[in-house]
């Protein structure tokens, strides 16, 4: 009788372990590489688990199961979160007990992903035409002589030209500029100008080759140099000249530049340019020049450039 007993208790508490859940061990296989275990208490990675890892699972809420974190992963016996779309309960495991879990009214957090790097933009052509306008001042290194025929050392100075740039930054161009400013003529005694009431008008036109460098550069800030020879066409003219006096001369000159291009636009860019030029023995055979002991006709300027192209 007392064997009998005993069987039927061992049965009975058996059927209650099987029918209890909560006494049932729930495990769960971790589907989805690099996922994260969550503190329970904070929005903190706890650990990182791979793909095939099989967890113990202690609760459950409509988006987090919740894991008791494994000792080879750091664990000593504390709990963490684990998304539910990446864990999958081993055949035949029960489902844990459900139960109120942080966050589980908000969307469940997937591992992260590295940043996807952006692709590089697509190279330019390897030869690209443009052309540009350009306007500003000059000043002149002969400040005296300026100075006693036009009034000042300085005036506008306009110009175009066109430009090829290859792919690695070097750039070739050619323009033409202009300045003319009208003064009149003056005699010169021991350094002073006495004006002679004759109007002079005096014409600069150079014609210069350029090369230069701008880094390539995805900024829409770009900066260059660059060095250039030219030819400058001299012309003085007055009314009551006889062709023999007047001044229509040829000389070489040699600059550097250096300036900010500001890509506005795919085939559009406003840019800002400084030049140091000198045209030696251009001045200075007669007249106020050769009195004020001045030849050089180059000097510095400053341009404002608008280049259309690519």
């Amino acid at each position: 009788m007392r064997i009998l007993v005993f069987r039927v208790t061992i049965a009975i508490l058996g059927f209650l372990a099987l029918a209890s859940p909560g006494l049932a061990q729930s495990q769960g296989i971790v589907t989805a590489d690099r996922a994260v275990i969550w503190r329970t208490d904070s929005s903190v990675a706890a650990t990182v688990v791979d793909a095939g890892v099989v967890l113990e699972l202690t609760g459950r809420s409509e988006r987090w199961y919740e894991v008791i974190i494994p000792a080879n992963l750091g664990g000593r016996g504390e709990r963490g979160l684990i998304a539910i779309t990446q864990v999958r309960l081993v055949d035949g495991s029960e489902l844990p007990a459900e139960r109120v879990l942080r966050g589980s009214g908000l969307p469940a957090p997937t591992p992260q992903s590295p940043p996807v790097p952006r692709p590089a933009p697509p190279p330019g052509p390897a030869v690209a035409l443009r052309g540009f306008g350009q306007a500003g001042l000059v000043g002149f290194t002969a400040r005296e002589t300026f100075t006693a025929i036009t009034g000042q050392s300085y005036g506008p100075a306009f110009g175009a030209g066109a430009q090829v740039r290859l792919r690695g930054g070097l750039y070739v161009q050619v323009s033409i500029e202009r300045f003319q400013q009208t003064g009149e003529r003056v005699f010169v005694f021991e350094d002073e100008a006495f004006p002679l009431g004759i109007p002079n008008t005096i014409t600069i036109e150079p014609v210069i080759v350029a090369v230069g460098y701008r880094p390539p550069s995805a900024s829409s800030i770009r900066p260059y140099l660059g060095v250039g020879v030219g030819t400058y066409h001299l012309r003085e003219v007055s009314p009551f000249d006889d062709p023999s006096e007047e001044v229509d001369q040829w000389h070489r000159g040699f600059h550097a530049h250096g300036g900010v291009e500001f890509l506005a636009g795919r085939w559009f860019a406003p840019a800002v340019e400084a030049r140091f030029t000198t045209v030696p023995d251009a001045l200075g055979s007669d007249g106020a020049a050769a009195a004020f002991g001045e030849s050089d006709l180059g000097g510095w300027e400053v341009f404002a450039k608008i280049l259309l192209g690519r």
